[in-house]
């Protein structure tokens, strides 16, 4: 697992596809995934369960639990290994937690679900969100349903590509499906983004990982993933002229390179998907709890932030402070992404 500033985990597996995960799920995964991808898109009246499930998919494919993990009898050969994942995860539009969902410009879409807490007083019989964190860990996708006022909603498959120890999110990343394994599309880092140096290193990583479980191909993806992040932090402190572009603080310990949307893969490590933030506005940041308008770059604060006494910062600074070169601004699509997800959580009309 990859850890990041915002102590957001990663999974530090470069290729997550389908072709993969399903060498690591019972066989009855398969059946559901297809059903899935089949209704990607496809608007439905009840949780497929009970009186209401698609047939001959040969397992239960969800249940009124928020993540639904198979139970292992229901399972032929059980689990492989005995590691456990989730099948599916749905959302409740009146639900009582706050998950989201966002149309990206690629067309993809990302998903933010709260982890499971359990009741006060009820006992706990399995940790809920255990399995998927494992589809996190080990680059297993899983269904996703999200609730409409007429029902249900098939988002289709996702990869959870991260996990905010801090906030208690999930981020998900779909769709997935045959056509997103040929085109790398949910790499870390692609082959075509390789030095031919490193993709000739990568490929007899590879033959030797095949040969005998090899961990030196994940040591290096991990390695290639951590100076990509070094640059892009570097990058985005030369391009603010190492000063917070809000509280304006240049004490180089107390900085950090916030992304303004955190998904996975190199194309997020770019000087445009950046601000130079102080650590704990960082923080906000990626919390929710602080937000940024993406055509007037103004701030908003949450009102739990104004209440911290936040609100002073926004007496001095009210709007971001941006690069002097053009080209080094932060990208308006990237920030109405971020500022989407602050208007959902925070319920801003």
């Amino acid at each position: 697992m990859l850890q990041n500033a915002s102590n957001s985990l990663e999974s530090s597996r470069n290729e997550l596809t389908l072709e993969h995960a399903a060498t690591l799920v019972p066989q009855e995964f398969l059946a559901a995934w297809d059903w899935y991808m089949r209704m990607e898109g496809v608007g439905i009246t009840h949780l497929p369960m009970g009186p209401h499930a698609p047939e001959d998919i040969g397992v239960k494919l969800c249940s009124q639990r928020g993540i639904h993990k198979p139970d292992a009898r229901d399972l032929a050969r059980g689990w492989r290994d005995g590691r456990t994942y989730a099948l599916t995860i749905h959302s409740s539009a009146r639900g009582r937690y706050s998950d989201s969902v966002i149309v990206r410009p690629d067309g993809t879409w990302t998903m933010r679900y709260d982890e499971q807490v359990t009741e006060e007083g009820r006992k706990r019989k399995w940790d809920q969100n255990d399995p998927l964190m494992n589809c996190l860990e080990d680059g297993v996708p899983v269904g996703v349903l999200v609730g409409t006022r007429g029902g249900y909603r098939v988002m289709g498959l996702a990869f959870v590509e991260q996990y905010n120890a801090l906030t208690g999110t999930f981020t998900l990343h779909g769709p997935v499906d045959h056509e997103t394994d040929e085109s790398q599309q949910y790499f870390l880092i692609s082959d075509t983004e390789l030095s031919g140096e490193e993709r000739t290193t990568l490929e007899e990583l590879r033959r030797l990982a095949a040969e005998r479980g090899d961990e030196r191909e994940r040591k290096f993806i991990e390695k290639v993933q951590r100076k990509r992040q070094q640059k892009f932090s570097q990058e985005v402190r030369k391009a603010y002229g190492g000063r917070c572009a809000i509280s304006d603080i240049a004490v180089p310990t107390a900085l950090q390179a916030a992304h303004i949307d955190d998904y996975r893969g190199s194309k997020s490590q770019v000087v445009q998907n950046g601000i130079l933030l102080r650590a704990d506005l960082h923080l906000l940041y990626d919390a929710d709890l602080l937000g940024i308008k993406p055509d007037s770059h103004e701030i908003v604060l949450a009102e739990s932030a104004l209440e911290d006494g936040y609100d002073e910062l926004l007496e001095r600074q009210d709007r971001l402070r941006l690069p002097r070169e053009r080209d080094m601004w932060p990208d308006e699509a990237l920030l109405d992404i971020h500022y989407q997800s602050f208007k959902i959580q925070n319920r801003v009309a």
